[in-house]
């Protein structure tokens, strides 16, 4: 854009004119921004002209993140003036952000004890959308969510087969394991499996959800997730590979 060529010309040059009506609004910055390999920074983040703008928040809003999400996303890696006013009238004006924004919800009792470190506990549950069966686990101690389409196949090997890429993979294997009494969890091969890993499993009563409520907490967060891309149209197997971008 026109006021990026001046701005980069400028501090090419080491001189900013402070009467320029493109360039007066960088004034109070003009002493932190340099250029390096051709791009213009500001400390660490990087310039973006003008007619980058709307590009850039549309791309990082497609996933629908949230304005506080969104927020420090842009502002950890790129600059520019007004940009947090940019940020916050992108989101009142999304469709998705204003159909499914969630009212607080209410405190609900904790009927197990703090976890004190990563993956001493995990809860995990299933939830069906579009479908589609999704695995979803959640640590206790972290609040980290791990989401897998499992199409139709929820049986108790393709569940250990999933559970043990996770732990090996990305985690480390939890103490504990709670889960509700779904057919694939009360198997005599998940136990003996669980035992085999060195992990405690624990069944919730049935009936009682809100024993598990960690992972009923987790499920409603990726159901909204995929609630809101699907306003923008995104096909059902692109939510499950979006919804925990930047988790």
């Amino acid at each position: 854009s026109r006021q990026y060529g001046k701005l980069y010309n400028a501090v090419r040059s080491g001189v900013l004119d402070s009467k320029d009506p493109d360039l007066k609004k960088f004034n109070g910055v003009f002493e932190e921004l340099y250029i390096e390999d051709g791009v213009l920074y500001l400390g660490s983040r990087v310039v973006i002209p003008t007619t980058q703008h709307l590009r850039l928040l549309t791309e990082l809003h497609y996933t629908h993140i949230g304005v506080v999400k969104m927020k420090e996303t842009v502002r950890r890696y790129f600059w520019w003036p007004g940009i947090t006013k940019d940020i916050e009238a992108m989101a009142a004006k999304c469709d998705g952000c204003r159909k499914y924004k969630k009212k607080p919800p209410p405190v609900p009792l904790c009927p197990w004890p703090y976890a004190r470190r990563p993956m001493e506990r995990v809860h995990i549950d299933y939830c069906e959308y579009k479908g589609k069966m999704i695995l979803v686990m959640i640590d206790a101690y972290s609040k980290k969510i791990w989401t897998r389409c499992m199409m139709s196949d929820t049986t108790t090997y393709k569940t250990l087969a999933v559970l043990f890429g996770w732990f090996c993979e990305e985690a480390g294997f939890p103490t504990t394991l709670v889960s509700d009494n779904g057919p694939q969890f009360t198997s005599k091969e998940f136990e003996e499996k669980l035992s085999k890993w060195g992990v405690k499993h624990i069944l919730t009563p049935p009936y009682h959800p809100a024993s598990n409520g960690l992972a009923e907490r987790a499920v409603g967060v990726v159901k909204d997730k995929l609630k809101k891309m699907d306003v923008s149209a995104t096909p059902v197997e692109l939510h499950i590979g979006l919804a925990y971008i930047g988790r």
